[in-house]
């Protein structure tokens, strides 16, 4: 997972945990005995601890979180706190009640459950800590008490698991079959972000300066969109099953750097497309990142002519590559004419830390470099640029863009 000496506090119900690996992370649970979690705490002092979702296996007891947290914090308080978590304060987060009283302009209308006049097919009623979308009721037959909210039922076409790390919305989502009467959530799939999701999201990550990773649950509908909840250290498994990108190194990655520093040519692959170790140009004069196509079309397929991105990356055909998610954009050429171009959510590796990114597709069959990193993936990233650094491979008076 990671280069740091590394803690984790978790439950045995913690499906994610597998990619906490190789092993160099030690590993306790809240459902062992204060001595057991003493035990491993005394045999190092760790760099980074991080405290995983105390009721992830919905039999909590705050009393014992509080423990463990106060021994935890008492051994180890020079520690880097995934989260800032080291109270039981700290991980109540996952109060929905606290959730509506800080991103209620976001949310369904909420009220305490001793205070709401519940109406079945109007209302819906939730635990305000709760664990997997459990203790969620569309029928209420008795008064409910304060550990229960009352929100607004809304009609979701759609539901997302969007993640963010370090403060940065991850560009590729969850879709989640919706909570009902009579079925579970589920992961269905994955899609990209449109551009109203993805500022939605980050609005929300934003006013949560101090977690660095969360999972927010949003509902899409014809009205817009709107926060469920936000999910503090979310499970991913599923995520990884069909993305194949594991979150946690991202997180532990970002941890042990400040800004990384480029030059102005990288080798870099994109694992998703087969391309790999293309030297590029890393241009902070276009804002846009691009990589070198051929075959840029689009068809329709199936009875629902359902649109096909189709496109073959540095013309080589044995990458050809099809997408149904994708964006159009335009843009202005160096000649100043407008054109259409074609743009995917993609993962590329530089200086062997994975991101995600969007790259537009084009022709540069007249250009040198096969595949350009712009102002965005920079500043989003938290890149700087050294013009010393690769500098033999600029040729100078000729175009390398």
């Amino acid at each position: 997972m990671n280069k740091h000496n590394s803690f984790i506090l978790t439950t045995k119900s913690d499906q994610s945990l597998v990619f906490f690996a190789p092993k160099n992370s030690s590993i306790a649970y809240f459902e062992e005995s204060d001595d057991a979690l003493e035990a491993v705490l005394a045999s190092k002092a760790f760099e980074v601890v991080y405290v995983r979702d105390p009721f992830n296996n919905g039999e909590y007891n705050l009393k014992n979180i509080e423990t463990k947290l106060d021994i935890l914090r008492k051994m180890q308080p020079n520690a880097r706190y995934i989260d800032g978590i080291s109270t039981l304060d700290d991980v109540l987060i996952e109060d929905k009640w606290r959730q509506y009283k800080l991103l209620g302009e976001y949310m369904s209308p909420t009220v305490l459950g001793s205070k709401a006049s519940f109406i079945k097919g109007k209302h819906i009623a939730k635990k305000r800590i709760s664990a997997r979308s459990k203790d969620i009721l569309f029928s209420v037959y008795e008064p409910l008490n304060n550990e229960w909210i009352v929100q607004d039922l809304i009609s979701i076409d759609e539901e997302l698991r969007v993640y963010a790390v370090n403060g940065k919305v991850i560009l590729l989502a969850t879709v989640k079959s919706s909570k009902t009467n009579n079925t579970k959530v589920k992961v269905v799939g994955v899609r990209t972000l449109n551009d109203a999701e993805l500022t939605f999201a980050q609005k929300i990550t934003d006013l949560l300066p101090a977690l660095d990773f969360i999972g927010l649950d949003i509902a899409v509908n014809s009205d817009g969109l709107r926060l469920i909840e936000v999910n503090r250290s979310p499970q991913f498994k599923r995520y990884n099953e069909l993305n194949k990108l594991n979150i946690i190194e991202k997180l532990f990655v970002d941890l042990g750097r400040d800004e990384m520093t480029l030059g102005i040519f990288e080798n870099i692959s994109f694992p998703e497309l087969g391309v790999k170790n293309l030297l590029a140009k890393v241009d902070t004069g276009a804002y846009s990142g691009a990589i070198h196509c051929t075959d840029i079309k689009v068809i329709r397929r199936g009875k629902d002519k359902e649109r096909i991105l189709k496109f073959v990356p540095l013309g080589n055909k044995n990458l050809a590559t099809e997408m149904d998610q994708f964006d159009e954009t335009y843009v202005r050429s160096s000649t100043g004419h407008r054109i259409k171009r074609y743009v995917i959510a993609t993962t590329v590796i530089v200086q062997g830390v994975t991101y995600e990114t969007k790259m537009g597709l084009s022709d540069r069959s007249d250009m040198k470099r096969g595949a350009l990193l712009g102002r965005r993936f920079l500043r989003e990233n938290n890149l700087l640029v050294d013009v010393r650094k690769n500098s033999e491979f600029d040729d100078e008076g000729e175009n390398t863009r």
